[in-house]
């Protein structure tokens, strides 16, 4: 529930967690009730959800792409150490 959740639910559940979890589930029960009356297909919120979407999507393909690539230099630089250390993994042939 916490990584999922914006920081100021993080920083609330700290101070007091009762509250934080009465919080976040007060959210997403306005959340799910403003979804019952539609206001999500209504203009500007509609267009706002797209692009944060769309931000959320992107940071997560970057974060993607950069955990494939340290794993690859990190697979490199233990290769070049001890050929023998690396993992067999699906990928890799035998």
């Amino acid at each position: 529930m916490a990584e999922t959740s914006p920081p100021s639910f993080a920083q609330s559940f700290q101070k007091d967690p009762v509250q934080g979890v009465e919080a976040y589930f007060l959210m997403r029960y306005l959340a799910e009730e403003g979804k019952k009356l539609r206001l999500d297909e209504e203009s500007p919120l509609k267009e706002q959800l797209e692009v944060l979407r769309m931000n959320v999507l992107a940071e997560a393909y970057f974060n993607h792409e950069l955990n494939l690539h340290s794993q690859r230099r990190r697979n490199r630089r233990l290769l070049h150490q001890e050929p023998n250390a690396l993992p067999a993994g699906p990928h890799q042939r035998h």
